[in-house]
C-alpha cells in the first residue's frame, strides 16, 4: 500500500502560535538556510476554487475574528506554505493578495517605525484557501498574465488600422476650453469604473493644463481629475487610447533594457576616463552617498556643481531616464541614494555641463515631476529656472519655517493644495504665493502685515491663515479675497474687523479649532457678520445671548455652529434654529445641554441627516422632532410612550437611530416598545439597551431592526434569537411557521 501523504494545512482558527510557527518555517526557507526548498507551483487545477468569483477572491462570510486589535488573528501572506510544506512563490502570494476581498486582508508594519513598509496579512480563512489552492492560483495568475499580454499585443496591432482622433495632434490632445473649471466639474477614477485605468492615466498625460486638475478623495488624499469634455473624448475613442497605452508600455520595456545595457558600459568607460578603478569610483560615490544620508544636501549640491568633469555626471545618471508622464527613473548608481535618488537626478541634470552622454529622455526642457521636502525645496528652487517644465509635488514641508521668494514662486506652480508651516512671510514671497490656484494653508502664520494680507487676498482658492488677532487694517486687506477664508486660531473678532470683512464674498470660517478656548462674539460684531456676503461658520462658538442669536439668524447665506451648547430662550433662539435648518448641508450635528420643544420643532425642518446629542432631554422636545423627514439620530436615556408614539408616525423612508449615549444605556419602557413595533422606517439601537421581556416580545414583531446582541441581556437575547436571526448587527424576523411550511 502506498504511504499516505500528510497535509500540513493551516487550521481555519489558527492562532498566534500557529502564525509564529508558519512564519519561522517560511523565513528559514526563504533565507536559503538549512532545509530550504525552492518550489514553483505549476500543477493544473481540475476546478476553480469556489472563492474565485468575477475575477476576485471573495468569501461568503467575514473573518471569524478581527484582523486588528488585541484579539486579532492574522498571518503574513509570505509565511503561508503549500500543502507539502513548501514556500509559495512570492509572485503567487502577491497576486492572491491583490485579488483578495478587502475584509480578509490588512496591511501591517513589519516593525514599529513609521517609515517601515507595511506588509499584507491574511485572515486564517484566507491563508487556508491560499494554501489549499496554491496550484490553482498559480495557474490563474499565469493565465491572466498571458491574456493581458495577448490583449496588449492585439491592442498594439490595432494601431495600424485605428484612426487617430482629430483632437490628437503632435502627441498632444487639443481641446477647446472646458465649459467649467475642473475644480467645479470633473471626472475622476470612480467615473471610469470598468475601464483599463492605467490607460486612462496615460491619456491624462496628453491633455492640456486647463482640462486636468487635482481634487481631494473622500479620505483627503489628492486624486487626478479631468474635465467632462476630456472624459467624453476618451470614451469615444477608447480603443485608440488603450492602444497608445500599450505602445507606451512596449516602448518603455525596450528602452529600459537598452538603458541597463548602456549603463554598465557607461560606468566602465567613466572609470577608465577618470583614471580610476571600479572600486575607487564606487568609494567616491559612497562618500557622496554618506553626505546625502546625513542630510548635508546643500553641501552635496555644491560638490556636484563644482565637479567640472563630464564623467561624474555620466556615472551618476547612467541608466536613468524620465517617463513620458514626467516620473524620474533613477538608474543603478542613483538608487544607492534611496529616497533622495530623484532629487540627485534632477540636481545633476540641471547643473551638468553640455556634452554629457546620457539617456535622450533626460532633457532640461522635459516635463519632470519631483517630490520636494523642507530640506530640498530651497535647493530645487535655485535650479528650477534651468528646468522650465519642472513640476514639484510638496510631500513634507512641516519643517519649512521661512519662505524664500524663489521658493514661493516654485511652490505656487503646484496645482494641488499647499500646507506651509512658515512663521513669517515677506511681501515678495506673498506676491509669488498669490499666483497659486489651489487651497493655501498657512496655519502657523500668527501675524502678518496689511500689505502681505493684501497680496494673499489676490490668491485664487481657499485661504487659511493662523492669525491669533485680526486688526482692522488686516481685515480690510483680506476682504477683497474671493473664496473660502479661514482664520482658525481667532477667539474673538472686533466690531471694526467684522465690519471690514463684510466686503468679503465667499464662506467665512472663524475660530475653527474647537478644542481651545471658546469663541466670543458681541452682538454688534454679529450684526456685521450677518451682512457678510457668504455663509459664516463659527465652529468654536459655544454660548451666546438672545441678541447675538437674533443677529446671526439674519445671515442670508447660512450659519454653521457645530459647538453650540445651548440656544437662548425666546424668539432669538428659535429663529437661529430655523436659520441652521435652512443652511444647505447634507447633515446637521449638534451636542447640546438642553433643547426646548420650540427649537426642536425648528430643527426638525432640516432636510438632511439630523444628529442631536442632548444631556437632558425634555418630554416635549422628542415628540417635536417627529416632523423630521430624513435620518434622525438621538440619544435619550429613556423614551416615554408619548415620544415613541409620535416618532413611530414617521414614514417608511425615514430612519430612527438611537445613538450610544454616555452613560451608554437606553431604558425602553413596555409602552414605548409597543409603539415602536409599528414604526415602518429603519430602526437602529447603537448602544446598550435595557428592556423587559414584554418589550422584547413587542419588538420581535417588527420585520427587522439593528441592535448589538452583546448590548442586551442574555435573557432578552434569547427572545430575539428564538424569533429571528442576526447578521452582524442586524436582526431579521423569521417568517411564521405556517409561512415556512
Amino acid at each position: 500500500m502506498a504511504k499516505k501523504k500528510t497535509s500540513k494545512s493551516i487550521p481555519k482558527t489558527a492562532g498566534k502560535k500557529a502564525a509564529k510557527k508558519v512564519t519561522a518555517r517560511s523565513r528559514a526557507r526563504s533565507s536559503g538556510g538549512r532545509g530550504a526548498v525552492k518550489t514553483s507551483v505549476a500543477a493544473s487545477p481540475t476546478a476553480l476554487p469556489k472563492e474565485w468569483q468575477g475575477g476576485r477572491i471573495v468569501f461568503a462570510k467575514p473573518p471569524a475574528k478581527p484582523l486588528k486589535g488585541r484579539a486579532a488573528e492574522r498571518l503574513p501572506a509570505t509565511a503561508v506554505l503549500d500543502t507539502e510544506g513548501r514556500s509559495i512563490p512570492r509572485k503567487v502570494s502577491d497576486w492572491f493578495v491583490r485579488k483578495l476581498d478587502g475584509s480578509h486582508k490588512v496591511l501591517v508594519r513589519s516593525f514599529d517605525h513609521y517609515e517601515a513598509p507595511k506588509e499584507p496579512y491574511l485572515s486564517p480563512e484566507a491563508a487556508h484557501v491560499l494554501q489549499e489552492n496554491a496550484a490553482a492560483w498559480a495557474k490563474l495568475m499565469e493565465t491572466e498574465k498571458a491574456d493581458a499580454t495577448k490583449r496588449e499585443q492585439d491592442s498594439l496591432d490595432s494601431l495600424a488600422t485605428t484612426q487617430a482622433p482629430k483632437e490628437f495632434q503632435n502627441s498632444k490632445v487639443v481641446l477647446a476650453k472646458p465649459k467649467k473649471p475642473v475644480a467645479e466639474a470633473h471626472c475622476w477614477k470612480p467615473d471610469f469604473a470598468g475601464e483599463i485605468y492605467p490607460a486612462v492615466l496615460h491619456y491624462y498625460g496628453y491633455l492640456p493644463d486647463e482640462h486636468v486638475g487635482s481634487i481631494r478623495d473622500p479620505n483627503g488624499y489628492p486624486a487626478k481629475a479631468m474635465s467632462p469634455e476630456a472624459a467624453k473624448l476618451y470614451r469615444t475613442h477608447r480603443t485608440f487610447w488603450e492602444a497608445k497605452h500599450a505602445e507606451s508600455k512596449a516602448s518603455s520595456r525596450t528602452a529600459s533594457a537598452a538603458r541597463k545595457r548602456a549603463a554598465k558600459t557607461t560606468i566602465e568607460k567613466a572609470a577608465t576616463s577618470a583614471g580610476l578603478s571600479k572600486v575607487e569610483l564606487t568609494a567616491k560615490l559612497d562618500r557622496l552617498g554618506m553626505l546625502v544620508e546625513e542630510g548635508h544636501l546643500q553641501l552635496v549640491a555644491d560638490m556636484i556643481s563644482g565637479f567640472g568633469d563630464t564623467w561624474l555626471y555620466e556615472t551618476l545618471l547612467a541608466g536613468s531616464s524620465v517617463d513620458p508622464d514626467g516620473s524620474p527613473k533613477p538608474g543603478k548608481i542613483l538608487k544607492r541614494f534611496k529616497k533622495r535618488a530623484n532629487f540627485i537626478l534632477v540636481l545633476a541634470l540641471a547643473i551638468m555641463p553640455d556634452g554629457v552622454a546620457i539617456d535622450p529622455t533626460l532633457r532640461r526642457d522635459a516635463t519632470i515631476i519631483l517630490d520636494v521636502t523642507a530640506d530640498t525645496v530651497d535647493i530645487v528652487a535655485d535650479i528650477a529656472p534651468r528646468l522650465p517644465n519642472l513640476k514639484v509635488w510638496p510631500s513634507d514641508l512641516d519643517d519649512l519655517e521661512a519662505l524664500l521668494p524663489q521658493t514661493a514662486a516654485l511652490l505656487a506652480t503646484c496645482r494641488e493644495s499647499l500646507w506651509l508651516s512658515v512663521r513669517a512671510l515677506g511681501l515678495e514671497a506673498a506676491n509669488n504665493l498669490a499666483t497659486h490656484t489651489g487651497d493655501l494653508v498657512l496655519g502657523r502664520l500668527k501675524k502678518i502685515d496689511p500689505k502681505v494680507a493684501a497680496a494673499l487676498a489676490r490668491h485664487q482658492g481657499g485661504l487659511s491663515i493662523g492669525l491669533t488677532e485680526l486688526p482692522e487694517a488686516v481685515a480690510a486687506s483680506l476682504a477683497p479675497h474671493r473664496g473660502t477664508l479661514e482664520l482658525p486660531n481667532l477667539r474673538t473678532i472686533s466690531v471694526a474687523a467684522a465690519a471690514a470683512l463684510k466686503q468679503h464674498s465667499g464662506p467665512l470660517k472663524l475660530g475653527y479649532f474647537v478644542h481651545g478656548p471658546p469663541f466670543k462674539l458681541e452682538a454688534s460684531a454679529a450684526q456685521h457678520l450677518a451682512q457678510h456676503a457668504g455663509p459664516v461658520s463659527l465652529p468654536s462658538l459655544r454660548h451666546m445671548d438672545s441678541l447675538v442669536a437674533t443677529a446671526l439668524a439674519a445671515q442670508a447665506h447660512g450659519v454653521e455652529l457645530s459647538s453650540i451648547k445651548e440656544f437662548p430662550a425666546g424668539s432669538g433662539g428659535v429663529k437661529l434654529c430655523e436659520r441652521l435648518a435652512a443652511t444647505p448641508s447634507d447633515y446637521l450635528w449638534l451636542r447640546l445641554k438642553t433643547l426646548s420643544a420650540e427649537c426642536a420643532s425648528a430643527l426638525a425642518g432640516f432636510p438632511g441627516e439630523l444628529s442631536l446629542s442632548v444631556e437632558t432631554w425634555s418630554d416635549e422636545a422628542l415628540p417635536a422632532l417627529a416632523a423630521h423627514r430624513g435620518e434622525l439620530r438621538i440619544d435619550p436615556k429613556t423614551l416615554s410612550a408619548a415620544a415613541a408614539a409620535a416618532l413611530a408616525q414617521r414614514d417608511r423612508s425615514t430612519t430612527l437611530r438611537f445613538k450610544e449615549s454616555y452613560p451608554p444605556s437606553l431604558s425602553l419602557s413596555d409602552e414605548a416598545a409597543e409603539c415602536l413595533k409599528a414604526y415602518q422606517g429603519e430602526l437602529v439601537f447603537e448602544g446598550k439597551l435595557e428592556m423587559s421581556s414584554q418589550a422584547a416580545h413587542s419588538l420581535v414583531q417588527r420585520k427587522s431592526l439593528a441592535l448589538f446582541r452583546t448590548k442586551i441581556k442574555p435573557s432578552i437575547r434569547r427572545i430575539f434569537e428564538s424569533a429571528g436571526t442576526w447578521e452582524n448587527s442586524v436582526w431579521t424576523r423569521l417568517p411564521a411557521r405556517r409561512e415556512r411550511d
